[in-house]
């Protein structure tokens, strides 16, 4: 059975390797569609800074179509973990249960979650 994600991606720093915030978005897009094989993606947007951040922000929603089950393509996604976007908090040891934070790297989202709550109300 296939199963089709939708992936937000968003950047605000630039990055030794890849370069500016849109040229991060492309990257993850690259290594999504490397990893999972890439149905579709959205254009990039770019998004003036605002807040204390002083930034621009750079985001994209990738879609990936996948025979991996949730938790399948959860393990795959740690690696998100180890890259630093995310932080998994314990909260119990019985039952284990963990919950995740974004660091400021993944509070980058924003923007597109954002982008992605309005479409919703407009569709």
């Amino acid at each position: 059975m296939s199963h089709l994600y939708a992936i937000a991606i968003g950047s605000n720093r630039p990055h030794g390797r890849f370069g500016r915030p849109a040229g991060v978005i492309e990257a993850a897009i690259a290594r999504l569609d490397e990893e999972f094989g890439l149905f579709d993606a959205s254009p990039i947007v770019l998004n003036a800074a605002h807040g204390g951040a002083g930034r621009d922000f750079a985001n994209s929603v990738a879609l990936i179509e996948t025979g991996l089950e949730p938790p399948a393509l959860l393990s795959r996604l740690k690696a998100l973990e180890r890259d630093g976007l995310v932080a998994r908090v314990p909260y119990s040891t019985r039952p284990l249960r963990a919950e995740y934070h974004l660091t400021p790297a993944g509070q980058s989202l924003r923007g597109i979650v954002e982008a992605l709550a309005q479409w919703g109300i407009d569709h």
